[in-house]
């Protein structure tokens, strides 16, 4: 099977996000004055949590479905989103929790257990592409995407290396964060911990997930196009 290579992947999704621009714009600033209004409402670390753990995912699953949507594999992408959505939220979620004991077993110094996790991570990057774009909601999706996230992401060399390429792009804006936050709580500037994660993180949601999805479609050969149902 011939791929494309990754940096026309990337000039692709580009593409994607220009033709719809207006719609991401208007999508972006939604998903920003949910978490904004759910930050505020109790103005603490855990409504920061609740609110990154249900509206990201909503973008996200928006993404992959408009992507699918011009590769002529979606006719109703909103309607697939909004199906899929707690999909994409317990898959993320699974993630978010195997990079987050990643980072406290480098901070202890365990490497091994560190980069376990991270294989994990690295075995799920898919998971929430395939629960959106492919496939009927009846049986085991979920079951089903993790094994074919997993079987995506170690399928030779040219696919592990952009699985690892992917997980450093989405690694990076979480190290960034982090950096930001203890710069903000220094400088104790209000709500610290809010303006170091959630523009950020909702701003790099559309590019990331339209690059994670058109890599995962070449990758399998866009076998949606022939799975897919409404």
């Amino acid at each position: 099977m011939t791929h494309e290579s990754f940096l026309v992947l990337f000039g692709r999704a580009a593409l994607h996000l220009l033709r719809r621009w207006w719609q991401y714009a208007l999508l972006t600033l939604a998903i920003f004055g949910a978490e904004t209004a759910v930050y505020l409402i109790w103005r603490n670390d855990i409504a920061l949590q609740l609110a990154g753990l249900l509206f990201p995912p909503l973008l996200t699953a928006i993404t992959y479905a408009l992507v699918a949507k011009d590769e002529d594999l979606l006719t109703d992408p909103f309607r697939r989103a909004l199906q899929r959505w707690w999909l994409v939220i317990v898959v993320d979620f699974m993630a978010n929790v195997a990079v987050a004991f990643a980072f406290e077993s480098f901070s202890a110094r365990e490497v091994g257990s560190g980069l376990a996790l991270l294989a994990i991570n690295l075995s799920l990057i898919y998971a929430d592409v395939y629960v959106v774009v492919e496939g009927p909601s009846q049986g085991l999706l979920l079951l089903r995407s993790v094994g074919r996230s997993t079987i995506t992401a170690w399928n030779g060399l040219e696919n592990i290396g952009r699985s690892l390429t992917l997980l450093a792009l989405q690694l990076a804006p979480l190290l960034i964060s982090q950096s930001l936050e203890h710069r903000f709580q220094q400088q104790h500037l209000m709500l610290a911990s809010f303006w170091a994660n959630v523009p950020l993180g909702i701003l790099l949601v559309p590019p990331l997930s339209a690059l994670t999805a058109l890599v995962y479609l070449d990758a399998t050969g866009h076998e949606a196009k022939r799975t897919c149902g409404e």
